[in-house]
Parts: C-alpha cells; sequence; structure tokens
C-alpha cells in the first residue's frame, strides 16, 4: 500500500484544520457545501492526498469552457487564513487528480506505458503507478529541480530530462500536466514520435504551453475526449483531455 509521505500528511492535516474553522458558513452566511456526497465523490482508486484534500475544502461550482466537470473554489477568499490554493499546487500538483480522472486516465491508456514530462514533484505519476502503470517521470534537472518547491522531497522518482527526452519515448504516452508557457510543449510534441498525448492544465498559452502547441493539437490530432471527472482549485480552468495522432 503507497505511504502518503510525511509532507503531504501535514499539508492535509493544515488544510483540513484550516478550512474547518474557517469554512462553517460561507460569507453569506449559509452552510458551506463541499464535494462530499456529491456526484464527483467516487470511491478512490489509489492513496490520494490531494483529492483527500479537495474533499474537506469548501466549495461552488462553475462550469468549464469544455465538457467537463465543475470548478473547485474556495469560499472564503485568501486574506481569510493562510491556506490559499497555492499550498498544495506548490506542494503537490498544479492539475488536481480525481478519482474518475484515475479511472478516465486507465481506459485512454489502455496499457501504454506513459512519459510524464515536466513532471514536478511526480504527484500524478505516483498516482499512476499505484494502478501498476509503468510511469517515467522527467523533469529538467530531476529532483533537484524540486528546490522552487521549497525542497520538497518527489512522491515518483524524477529524472532528468528536456523536451527532447520524448523522441526515445514513442511507445509511451505522452503526459502533460500544467506545462509552463514557452517552448516546451511544442518541442516536446515535435520530438515525440508516439500516437497519445494526454494533457492536463488550461487551454491558455498565456498561462500552460504556447500557441504553436494547441495549433497543432488541433490540425493534427484527434481529441477522444475530456475527463468529466475533472476538478480545479480556486480559480483554475484546467481541463484532462486525451489526444490521438492523426492518421
Amino acid at each position: 500500500m503507497a505511504v502518503i509521505p510525511a509532507h503531504a500528511k501535514a499539508l492535509l492535516e493544515i488544510g483540513t484544520r484550516h478550512w474547518t474553522a474557517t469554512g462553517a458558513v460561507s460569507l453569506s452566511g449559509a452552510p458551506v457545501r463541499t464535494l462530499v456526497g456529491g456526484p464527483l465523490d467516487a470511491p478512490q482508486v489509489t492513496v490520494n492526498p490531494y483529492w483527500d484534500l479537495a474533499l474537506a475544502a469548501p466549495v461552488h461550482e462553475r462550469p468549464l469552457p469544455v465538457p467537463g466537470s465543475g470548478v473547485l473554489v474556495e469560499v472564503l477568499p485568501p486574506p481569510h487564513g493562510p491556506f490559499g490554493w497555492w499550498v498544495p499546487q506548490r506542494r503537490l500538483a498544479w492539475s488536481l487528480p480525481s478519482p474518475g480522472d484515475l479511472t478516465w486516465l486507465l481506459e485512454h491508456l489502455a496499457g501504454r506505458p506513459v512519459l510524464d514530462l515536466g513532471a514536478g514533484l511526480g504527484y500524478w505519476a505516483w498516482q499512476l503507478a499505484q494502478l501498476d502503470v509503468d510511469v517515467l517521470a522527467v523533469d529538467a534537472g530531476g529532483q533537484a529541480s524540486t528546490a522552487w518547491l521549497d525542497g520538497v522531497a518527489p512522491f515518483h522518482p524524477v529524472h532528468p530530462g528536456t523536451a527532447t527526452t520524448a523522441a526515445a519515448h514513442g511507445d509511451r504516452a505522452l503526459f502533460l500536466s500544467w506545462p509552463p508557457p514557452g517552448g516546451l510543449t511544442t518541442a516536446a510534441l515535435a520530438a515525440y514520435p508516439g500516437d497519445t498525448v494526454i494533457y492536463a492544465g488550461e487551454q491558455n498559452p498565456e498561462v500552460c504551453g504556447d500557441r504553436e502547441f494547441f495549433t497543432e493539437l488541433t490540425e493534427r490530432w484527434t481529441p477522444l475526449g475530456h475527463s468529466p471527472f475533472h476538478t480545479n482549485l480556486y480559480g483554475a480552468r484546467s481541463v484532462l483531455t486525451a489526444y490521438r495522432r492523426a492518421s
């Protein structure tokens, strides 16, 4: 059984305590609703402290700009407490994997191994590895690159790798989660000889990727659908989409 790392366990305890203390009522005075008991509250298929944290958070939902789930938003804005949306993003992952996302991903991977390019702390890789998916997680600088993430140890082994690493892994599905704005995604897509891309992030080149990347996906890749279970923290507009190279 996967073990929750100490820093993630502490984060879960702090976040739950914060939201329990400050989120008893909304700003309007109405009781705060959480995801517990709602349509996204599916049985967990992995040890997933990020989702445990999401279940504890006060929320309201807004539709995404593409078919998908609602958006998870803190009812109380950051001035009402120290535990803002940026805390789990820095110490866990920018994109939140729900149990439904993981089941959806398994169906679209259809047994393929995965190259998690720009893996950060390897949270998504850790989740997929718990489901017996063969995941190679890479990031610029490898595990040494976590200094900007407050020195937190990765959840899964993260090896040094750049966009060109994709050239050697056409047998794997290319997984890109919240890639930074700039040329990384375009270079990775140009190098990648495989046929399956999984993208988690905003469809806004000022936030993730670049215009060339999204143009390439539109013109040369076929979307296989969006996860209807994808959920966001605070004001993020992330979607989880699978693509197949057009013949």
